[in-house]
């Protein structure tokens, strides 16, 4: 893996990250029924950039004794947006393998996604 940081540009040039070599086995855990759905499991674990500005800035407050106004962390959430929509990541000889063992078996089912490239560039709406 390699990562480039413009850290001289950061607000105007992007950042590469390029993974070489990946190989990713995902075995979802059995789930209980619940009333909550796997999407809505990660949905909430998300953290956006206002609440990451928000976090930050609350413990740059607990040390400097003072509180930051929401002015200060809009202002800290966009430039996180807008370092994160420059970001480009390359993926080169890339193997995901999803793999299901039901329970009470010795075998299960598996698909593996074989990508040679794949470049993504990330965007926030």
């Amino acid at each position: 893996m390699s990562v480039s940081i413009p850290w001289s540009a950061l607000l105007s040039e992007a950042s590469y990250v390029e993974v070489t070599s990946l190989r990713l086995t995902v075995q979802p855990r059995q789930r209980v029924k619940s009333g909550t759905s796997m999407f809505e499991s990660m949905w909430s674990s998300m953290t956006s950039s206002m609440q990451l500005a928000q976090e930050c800035l609350q413990e740059d407050a607990k040390y400097a004794g003072n509180s930051q106004p929401l002015e200060g962390v809009e202002l800290f959430a966009q430039t996180i947006d807008s370092i994160l929509c420059r970001v480009k990541v390359r993926f080169i000889d890339t193997v995901i393998r999803l793999e299901h063992v039901p329970l009470d078996s010795s075998t299960g089912v598996a698909i593996e996604v074989c990508i040679k490239i794949l470049n993504i560039q990330m965007k926030l709406d």
